[in-house]
């Protein structure tokens, strides 16, 4: 499968996450090509029809989505039958102090673009299991392709 991994990354947390799932996914024979949205909120354009899948990994920002994914998100004109993932890293501990709501809110706009929303995950920085949970979200996007 074809997979594009599009992400925003402030600290490294959440590209660091990127990073691994990229590696597993390769390793199961999946073409990965990842991009990266800068601080700037500047992206690379995607051609996405080249794709099958997309996985979209962003932190938490003011308990919602970052403005960078967001702003991305908003600009892509179809996701018409491909595969939707998202991954959202947050600092606080608990999934309902944001996370939720920035995987509801990332949901919301690719299902108007019509993508099949398939699997997400979220991943509390500070938890002293994070990378149990790592290992845990991306086996389960890795199995849902």
């Amino acid at each position: 499968m074809n997979i594009g991994i599009v992400f925003y990354s402030k600290t490294g947390n959440t590209r660091s996450i990127i990073e691994r799932l990229e590696k597993e996914l390769k390793k199961n024979d999946h073409m990965v090509k990842v991009f990266s949205i800068k601080e700037d909120q500047s992206f690379e354009k995607i051609d996405i029809e080249k794709y099958d899948a997309f996985i979209f990994g962003t932190p938490v920002h003011a308990f919602s989505v970052s403005e960078p994914m967001k702003n991305y998100l908003n600009q892509i004109s179809t996701l018409k039958d491909k595969k939707i993932f998202f991954i959202a890293t947050q600092a606080l501990p608990y999934e309902w102090m944001g996370g939720k709501r920035t995987i509801k809110q990332m949901k919301k706009i690719c299902e108007s673009k019509d993508g099949i929303i398939c699997e997400s995950g979220i991943i509390n920085w500070p938890n002293s299991n994070r990378d149990k949970k790592i290992i845990k979200v991306i086996n389960k996007l890795n199995k849902s392709l």
